[in-house]
């Protein structure tokens, strides 16, 4: 079973005001609900009470040291205990939805963060200008090659990659057009020739190859 955390958090790392969340962000509710639904959540009382109800489509588990009992929930006392409840009910991959408590004595059982974001503010006399980009975590690095083809010699073809990938290493570079895009153009000049492609994000890889057979253009 995996295990995510997803969060909204200011620039700040604030998460939420008197109980509530700091803003409510239509795009980034309907986020939150394709993430989990169908999948475990697990919160705290004070996030269950912010919320108000159990969330539909989703096992609903509460931690709280007083002795709860609430309807279409699972009520433990440990982080650990719900953690193995969701492991116990066969659940793909459970969600820590909050609040801060939960989250800081989540960090060491995480998979996967969903929905960091940073902020970027630039000033000059009298100029000024803020920006933000949104960081998606992801636990593998996913990557796909076309098929092996053949095409006639003194041709090129464009290698189709498919993936999420960052960078990319491709070898032999000799024959490519650009030996570090995702989808270099070949120009093989022996009968058979196996391109290697390494995916990059971080220190995360992941490898895979092609032939490219090239035959004599006909006479």
């Amino acid at each position: 079973m995996k295990i995510s955390c997803i969060v909204a958090a200011d620039e700040n790392n604030g998460i939420g005001k008197n109980n509530q969340l700091l803003c409510h962000l239509p795009a980034d509710l309907k986020y939150f609900k394709t993430l989990t639904t169908h999948h475990a959540i697990l919160m705290g009382r004070k996030t269950f009470e912010s919320i108000g109800k159990p969330l539909p489509n989703r096992t609903n588990i509460i931690i709280s040291r007083s002795d709860l009992n609430i309807e279409g929930t699972y009520c433990f006392k440990s982080i650990d205990e719900g953690i193995s409840f969701a492991k116990s009910q066969n659940e793909t991959e459970l969600f820590i939805i909050g609040g801060d408590s939960i989250y800081k004595q989540s960090m060491d059982v995480l998979n996967t963060v969903y929905n960091v974001l940073f902020y970027i503010n630039a000033s000059y006399p009298s100029c000024s200008a803020r920006d933000s980009i949104k960081v998606r975590v992801v636990d593998s690095v996913t990557l796909l090659l076309q098929k092996d083809t053949s095409i006639c010699l003194t041709d090129s073809v464009q290698i189709k990659t498919f993936g999420n990938g960052l960078q990319f290493i491709w070898s032999p570079a000799g024959t490519l057009n650009n030996a570090y895009i995702k989808n270099p153009f070949a120009t093989p000049t022996a009968p058979s020739t196996i391109y290697t492609v390494i995916a990059n994000i971080g220190s995360c890889s992941k490898e895979k190859s092609i032939i490219i057979n090239t035959v004599p253009y006909p006479n």
